[in-house]
């Protein structure tokens, strides 16, 4: 009897575990994810444009999204994507007060276990 229970839960999961593997999104920069966008006068508005690709076969979320600073926005064309399906991220950077070398970044969570992060470098000058 016992062997018939775990039997079936073996079968069980083999199956569950398949239908998940099946079932699954996975995000692709389209575009590097590191930039580095050499040197800006300060007080200047810097824009980039990463794009991202659904590579997987389920809908791609894009749930919310992280910044290393309050300088940047973020707008997400799309924050559903089907299969092969894509969309812009744009981080705007604004370089006031930031003068010298900087490290922004920017990150998206999704409903895939992996992190998302995008990376622009910049130098700031007067």
């Amino acid at each position: 009897m016992i062997r018939k229970i775990l039997l079936q839960i073996i079968i069980s999961l083999f199956f569950i575990t398949g239908y998940a593997n099946d079932k699954m999104q996975e995000l692709t920069f389209v575009t590097k994810r590191f930039y580095n966008a050499g040197e800006f006068k300060e007080g200047v508005v810097f824009k980039k444009t990463f794009t991202i690709k659904n590579t997987g076969n389920a809908p791609l979320i894009i749930l919310d999204f992280v910044k290393s600073c309050t300088c940047t926005d973020i707008d997400i064309a799309k924050k559903v994507l089907k299969p092969n399906e894509e969309t812009d991220v744009i981080l705007t950077i604004d370089t006031k007060n930031k003068l010298g070398h900087n490290i922004i970044t920017a990150g998206l969570v999704t409903n895939t276990q992996k992190n998302y992060v995008m990376k622009v470098t910049l130098d700031i000058i007067k």
